[in-house]
């Protein structure tokens, strides 16, 4: 998650479509989402909470429609829009932030 924001529709696309978490389906707070990322980046605000990005479990009139159009839908969520998908800097297993950058989102664009 980079932050910055990518208006090119295209480039967003080819971002998506090589991204590994295209299609990592997880539930979070009676929320279930394509990407973990799309979903904890507004939780912990780095943008804005994506409503189309998710089907909210607790909240659907329609749930079995809403969900079964979200799982089929393969286009690229907002979300996207903020991400490097898998196209970034690649950060091994196990560094940790210290307290002082975790409490501040641009952290994410000096590691």
């Amino acid at each position: 998650m980079g932050g910055r924001y990518n208006g090119d529709d295209d480039e967003v696309k080819k971002i998506f479509d090589t991204c590994i978490k295209n299609d990592c389906y997880t539930l979070i707070n009676g929320k279930v989402t394509r990407c973990t990322r799309s979903l904890m980046g507004s939780v912990i605000g780095l943008y804005p909470d994506f409503t189309n990005d998710y089907v909210n479990l607790r909240k659907s009139n329609n749930l079995h429609s809403d969900l079964r159009s979200f799982l089929l839908d393969k286009k690229f969520m907002d979300a996207c829009r903020y991400c490097n998908g898998s196209t970034g800097r690649e950060i091994p297993a196990g560094i940790q932030l210290d307290k002082n950058a975790r409490k501040n989102p641009s952290f994410i664009e000096h590691i």
